[in-house]
């Protein structure tokens, strides 16, 4: 059996602003109004985007893209990006994309997910793109869905989700 004990240890550190700041603006916009502030840089990024190393890249009506580049910190035991760092990104992905749709002060939460792991996301992948796009909204849900790719197209995750709306 191999001694795993004598590794070469890592440190990985980082900050992130009070969230309950960017939260009493947020409540003031739509949903896109709240995304594309955030893409402009005109409030801070969710303190899980620092934890996680993951960007809102792109927001629209409708869709929403985040990435990220895997790293040793993703990693399971097996070497390959952990299914439940995959899980959060994806779910942030796809709630932004459903908030995009909803007007200020109304907002969603994660009802389900259903993810369709298609192959090992491995470490050497480069830029991961999460792509998420509304399917249906209605008055009380709403179901959005989303992929996983890397920089070639390949296809790592397929993922729907519904979300419950509350609306002022």
């Amino acid at each position: 059996m191999t001694d795993l004990t004598n590794t070469t240890s890592r440190t990985r550190t980082f900050s992130w602003e009070n969230p309950r700041q960017s939260a009493r603006i947020v409540r003031k916009l739509s949903g896109l109004q709240t995304l594309d502030a955030s893409l402009r840089g005109e409030f801070p990024d969710p303190p899980m985007a620092h934890l996680l190393g993951t960007t809102l890249i792109e927001a629209e009506y409708g869709w929403a893209v985040f990435t990220f580049t895997p790293a040793e910190f993703h990693c399971n035991f097996f070497g390959t990006v952990d299914g439940g760092m995959i899980t959060t990104v994806v779910d942030s992905a796809l709630g932004c994309a459903i908030q995009s749709t909803l007007p200020a002060g109304d907002y969603g939460v994660t009802q389900g997910l259903q993810l369709r792991f298609l192959r090992p996301l491995p470490l050497d992948a480069g830029p991961i793109r999460v792509e998420a796009e509304v399917i249906l909204v209605g008055v009380a849900t709403a179901t959005a869905q989303a992929r996983v790719v890397d920089e070639d197209e390949r296809q790592y995750v397929y993922a729907t989700t519904t979300f419950l709306i509350y609306r002022r």
